[in-house]
């Protein structure tokens, strides 16, 4: 089963939606459309009407590249960052801020 399939998807604007197809988020606008794997996404956060998506950064650098989708209903946003968000601990793979690069999650105690 799939993890991604109780991520909502997410109306932005009258042209712009964000949802989860195949393990990346993606975000399509009326000229282009995003593929983003979830592996490379850090954190979704929610910021009143807009929603920014921080991708995971290379070892060797200290900036943080963002997409940022605008004019969501502050609700929608939310659910959709908590949603994403969520599915990082579903992952046998998480990002680590500290170190900025993948680190293997530990079993849980049996």
């Amino acid at each position: 089963m799939s993890i991604t399939s109780r991520i909502p998807v997410l109306h932005a604007g009258k042209e712009t939606v964000a949802l989860v197809e195949n393990d990346a988020l993606l975000v399509r606008r009326p000229h282009e459309q995003t593929h983003i794997p979830l592996k490379a996404i850090s954190r979704v956060r929610a910021q009143g009407q807009s929603v920014t998506i921080e991708l995971t950064a290379a070892p060797i650098t200290d900036m943080t590249h963002v997409h940022r989708v605008w004019d969501v209903v502050d609700a929608d946003g939310v659910a959709f960052a908590a949603a994403v968000n969520a599915a990082h601990s579903s992952r046998p793979w998480w990002p680590s801020a500290r170190a900025r690069s993948w680190v293997p999650r530990e079993a849980p105690p049996p």
